[in-house]
């Protein structure tokens, strides 16, 4: 890695998600790396909600449930952190980290 490059990890806000929108990182992935499946876990017990199952439906009933704030904004930090950790060892460590809702 060229030591003169930064590493930007831009995570998304309200109105990235979608009907299924965790499908493309699951089949990305033989298995979701540790910190990314603890990072779904405990999301998903604040929002007393699965999460990740949520995620993965592409049904339009789930899609509106998850525009709900209350399970949104704990999906949407679990999915940051769960690409992070997929991505982590190619990348390398980040430089910056930024948002946006």
């Amino acid at each position: 890695m060229n030591q003169n490059l930064s590493t930007v990890l831009i995570c998304p806000g309200q109105g990235a998600q979608r009907a299924g929108g965790v499908t493309d990182l699951a089949e990305s992935f033989d298995e979701l790396p540790a910190e990314g499946q603890q990072a779904f876990r405990l999301a998903s017990e604040i929002a007393d909600c699965d999460l990740w199952r949520l995620g993965l439906s592409a049904e339009q009933a789930d899609e509106a449930r998850l525009r709900r704030p209350s399970l949104l904004q704990p999906f949407l930090v679990a999915w940051a952190v769960a690409e992070h950790a997929a991505v982590a060892p190619r990348v390398g460590p980040l430089s910056y980290v930024t948002g946006h809702s």
